[in-house]
């Protein structure tokens, strides 16, 4: 679903190592596009909740579910540079615990709000990855609050330009 197929195969690869998902896990899939990471770990978590705000992305994450015979997902659309649509998701009694893990993977403008709302949640391990190194370090700051980084990777997406993939694993301190 990414355009450097075998380097999308890598991001996978180590989002599945450094998460270590189990059927005991809720995963939550912040600026999930059409679903790459949230198709690739379904079977090996109990529920994906797979969050976009792009309506097109969402229909799209919700038929390569279908395609793909997976039905424990749920993709919804979601403004997620706004306390307003992302307050409720995180509010006490949602079902946000130590058993929740996540991914969150946005465009260059990053995720610094979600990050402060990330920073305040019991979710147990967070992975971002990242395509814009300034947004990655703003972001993190908020989450290195509560959690400590624990691995850290860049990977060439795109090569023979300027950009590159940074993937992060975050552990609740």
């Amino acid at each position: 679903m990414q355009v450097n197929k075998a380097v999308n195969q890598q991001m996978i690869s180590s989002v599945k190592q450094w998460l270590s998902p189990t059927q005991s896990n809720v995963l939550l899939d912040f600026f999930c596009g059409s679903g790459n990471f949230a198709l690739s770990l379904a079977e090996d978590v109990s529920l994906v909740k797979g969050f976009e705000g792009i309506h097109e992305m969402v229909q799209r994450a919700n038929e390569n579910a279908t395609i793909n015979r997976i039905d424990n997902t749920e993709f919804a659309i979601m403004d997620l540079s706004s306390i307003e649509h992302l307050g409720p998701l995180f509010e006490e009694g949602n079902g946000l615990d130590e058993h929740t893990i996540a991914i969150l993977d946005p465009s260059r403008e990053g995720a610094a709000v979600l990050c402060q709302c990330l920073a305040n949640s019991p979710i147990e391990k967070i992975v971002y990855v990242s395509c814009n190194a300034n947004s990655f370090v703003r972001d993190a700051a908020f989450l290195l609050d509560s959690y400590r980084m624990e691995k850290i990777k860049a990977l060439d997406m795109f090569p023979f330009t300027k950009h590159i993939e940074l993937m992060a694993l975050f552990i609740k301190k």
